[in-house]
C-alpha cells in the first residue's frame, strides 16, 4: 500500500514539475522576445538622434555635403529595389531624396555603439527623421522603423 501512495505522489510531483518547466519556458521565451525589440527600439533611436543632430548642422551651416551615407536614390541594390516595390519608401513621397542608407561604416564613423550584423544597414530620412532597420539578406521580414514603434 506504501509503494502505491509512493508511486503516486511521485507522479503528481513529476507531472507539477513539468507543469511549471513549460510555464517558465513560455514566460522566458516572450521576455526575451520583449528584450529584442527593446534592442531594436533603442538602436533605432540612438540612429535618429544622430540623424537630428546631422540634420541640423547641415541646415544650420547651409551644407548638404554633412549628410552622411549613400543617397537611397542613388542604391541599385536589389534590397532597395525590393524596399520600394514594398512600399517601405515611394518614390513619389516628397521628401524621398532625403533618403540616405547607413552602413556599419557610417556607423562607426559617428561613433554609435550598434553592434554589427551581417546585411544590416539603416535607411534614414533627415527631413522627417525616419530611421528604418533593415537586413539585406530578407527585406521582408526584417524591416523595422520609427514610425512603427511603440513607446
Amino acid at each position: 500500500m506504501k509503494r502505491i501512495i509512493t508511486g503516486i505522489v511521485i507522479v503528481i510531483a513529476l507531472v507539477i514539475i513539468g507543469i511549471i518547466v513549460y510555464i517558465l519556458v513560455h514566460k522566458g521565451q516572450d521576455i526575451l522576445s520583449a528584450v529584442g525589440e527593446q534592442d531594436i527600439n533603442t538602436e533605432l533611436l540612438q540612429v535618429q538622434t544622430k540623424v537630428k543632430k546631422i540634420e541640423l548642422d547641415s541646415e544650420m551651416q547651409n551644407d548638404t555635403n554633412q549628410l552622411k551615407g549613400q543617397k537611397f536614390s542613388d542604391c541599385t541594390e536589389e534590397y532597395a529595389q525590393k524596399l520600394k516595390d514594398d512600399g517601405v519608401i515611394s518614390e513619389k513621397d516628397e521628401n524621398y531624396k532625403y533618403y540616405y542608407i547607413w552602413d556599419q561604416s557610417v556607423l562607426n564613423e559617428l561613433n554609435l555603439n550598434i553592434k554589427p550584423e551581417a546585411g544590416k544597414i539603416y535607411i534614414v530620412n533627415y527631413i522627417t527623421d525616419e530611421v528604418i532597420q533593415v537586413t539585406t539578406s530578407d527585406t521582408t521580414e526584417n524591416v523595422y522603423s520609427t514610425n512603427d514603434m511603440q513607446l
